[in-house]
């Protein structure tokens, strides 16, 4: 993926899947993707940004900044995914039947057939779309102005440019790292109704 040729519209499409899947709604070619105005899709952002512990401007900035480093979905699934790394079939099922939680075995299932994808490509580009997702969100409530997100969009963009060579290869990435983390709101989906299927988008 080439830097140089990213439009806005490139850059807004960083985030353009989880937009849809949370609010169908929305309109992509948005900079915001929603209406500020609109006081029912402020309660739906505002209810999102609380399944992630967000409830100030300071919070929601750390935890762009912390997703964009890779320091929270993609650390833990690495870790993962090396530890998994040498396990044949028979041992895998072995050391499954060791685990309780039924979150933590679904995610184990989840990461050990893509264990060698993720370890050498890692999550970033899921990393990246959410932290889009974010600086998107966060002018709808008012933590960011059009000006921040643009710019923040296009020091985003060097990154995604950085890690992924085509978009096909960024967008796989992103519907990987949803699928390993979407079994987390399964066992509660009614705090966040709206949330449709990743890949129906």
């Amino acid at each position: 993926m080439d830097f140089e040729t990213t439009t806005e519209q490139d850059r807004l499409n960083f985030s353009a899947l989880l937009l849809s899947s949370y609010f169908p709604e929305a309109k992509l070619d948005n900079v915001f993707g929603l209406d500020p105005e609109n006081e029912q899709q402020q309660y739906k952002v505002k209810k999102l940004l609380k399944l992630y512990n967000i409830r100030s401007s300071s919070e929601l900035r750390v935890v762009i900044h912390n997703y964009q480093r890779g320091e929270y979905a993609n650390a833990n699934i690495c870790r993962i995914a090396e530890e998994l790394r040498d396990f044949n079939s028979d041992q895998f099922i072995d050391f499954l039947s060791e685990i309780d939680s039924p979150s933590k075995l679904n995610k184990y299932k989840l990461i050990y057939p893509q264990r060698f994808y993720i370890m050498d490509k890692t999550l970033l580009g899921y990393n990246y779309s959410i932290s889009s997702l974010f600086i998107r969100l966060a002018g709808v409530i008012g933590y960011m102005a059009a000006e921040e997100i643009h710019l923040r969009h296009i020091e985003l963009a060097k990154k995604v440019a950085t890690h992924f060579d085509t978009w096909t290869a960024f967008h796989q990435n992103i519907l990987l790292g949803h699928q390993l983390f979407e079994h987390s709101l399964e066992a509660t989906p009614s705090i966040y109704p709206q949330h449709n299927n990743l890949w129906s988008n």
